[in-house]
């Protein structure tokens, strides 16, 4: 995107790209991606309705790419994305639904393994949890059935446990697959994939492959990471937490926050040029002040309009507004801002029952927003 710079100290390096056929690209258009940070790699699943990553400690890698996995230093993982029918489930639908989702792939999973591989009845232990972030996943994990390590050759080196971790992706079940051998208790297994669910995080679009780069190639946690638009003249601060999406339009910044019931509430920064309108006067009018119920705003129409004290840092208005999209009703929250070069149009979408949630961190996004930017070289990429 044209005059747009991540700004930081370090490069994490994509390593390969590839198909469903194991064919590498190193083209962004392709659905899946490995990246390598510092002594982590990143999984990425692109593929439309799925924008999945996942990230696991090590420092080598050996990458299977016909079946989607991989081997960091002695762990192997396989990827299982599985798409699912609306009448299964929805993200409008309630927890019990989506537990009923997660156990139709397990069982049936199970039942595929005792008749087609096992040849027998295995003994499974499941459990559903949250990791810190509020996201549900199952768990459920067998031994290798005696039968089958009795028949092996050698034996100290065979795969003792097998484990499965499932979770909603948006439109898909995914499962991560792996295995644990002798060296290796049985919870110390479990911790190293429980601690995997905190690396995951499901994104509200196509992933941002160069904003992922250079967020993976910070040593420390903490250390911050700086989107710059030179032509729109703002800085932003990125906070952890906050997914950059891919965004199709050259003066449109997108993001989506983390999972909150299987739905991602989401944010965009759009610039608008100064000599457009009259004043910052005008700009406000027209696109939050003058706005009035039954107005549409793209293929939405205003239900219910409300001001809003804006941020500390903005001189312009905000607005919180109900809006309705056929018979789905969003909650969005608006804020303007004036740079040196133009006008900016913030905006948070999410729903009734996840605004609340994600409102605060919204504010606290644009608390990272600054307008005396240094001068920086302008990009193609």
């Amino acid at each position: 995107m044209k005059c747009r710079k991540y700004l930081l100290s370090g490069l994490c390096v994509l390593l390969f790209s590839f198909n469903m056929l194991g064919q590498e690209d190193d083209q962004q258009d392709q659905p899946y991606h490995v990246l390598q940070g510092e002594n982590t790699y990143t999984w990425v699943d692109n593929s439309p309705r799925a924008f999945v990553t996942i990230t696991v400690p090590g420092a080598e890698i050996e990458p299977e790419t016909e079946v989607l996995g991989f081997t960091v230093d002695k762990d192997y993982y396989q990827l299982l994305p599985r798409p699912y029918e609306s009448e299964m489930y929805t993200n409008a639908s309630d927890t019990i639904k989506e537990i009923e989702l997660l156990n139709f792939f397990k069982d049936d999973e199970i039942k595929y393994m005792e008749a087609e591989t096992m040849n027998t009845t295995l003994e499974v232990t499941s459990e559903i949890f949250k990791n810190s972030d509020g996201k549900k996943f199952q768990l459920w994990y067998y031994p290798t059935p005696k039968a089958i390590l009795d028949t092996l050759s050698n034996f100290e080196t065979a795969t003792r446990y097998h484990y499965h971790l499932d979770f909603v992706a948006n439109d898909h079940l995914y499962g991560v697959y792996t295995i644990s051998y002798e060296e290796e208790p049985l919870e110390e297994a479990l911790a190293r994939i429980k601690g995997i669910t905190e690396t995951i995080d499901v994104f509200g679009y196509y992933v941002d492959l160069d904003a992922l780069s250079y967020r993976l190639s910070f040593n420390e946690p903490e250390e911050a990471m700086e989107f710059v638009d030179v032509r729109a003249n703002y800085a932003l601060t990125v906070p952890e937490w906050l997914n950059i999406t891919r965004s199709e339009y050259e003066d449109v910044f997108f993001a989506s926050f983390p999972d909150n019931y299987n739905i991602k509430n989401a944010m965009s920064i759009s610039f608008y040029d100064k000599e457009d309108f009259k004043s910052f006067k005008a700009f406000n009018k027209e696109k939050l002040v003058g706005l009035k119920m039954g107005d549409n705003i793209g293929r939405t129409t205003v239900m219910i309009k409300n001001e809003l004290e804006p941020p500390e840092n903005s001189t312009g208005v905000s607005y919180k507004i109900q809006q309705m999209a056929g018979r789905a009703m969003y909650e969005m929250q608006y804020v303007t801002y004036e740079t040196p070069t133009g006008y900016l149009l913030i905006n948070f979408t999410a729903t009734p029952e996840t605004y609340d949630i994600n409102a605060p961190k919204f504010r606290e996004v644009l608390e990272g927003l600054s307008f005396d930017i240094e001068e920086a070289e302008e990009s193609d990429d």
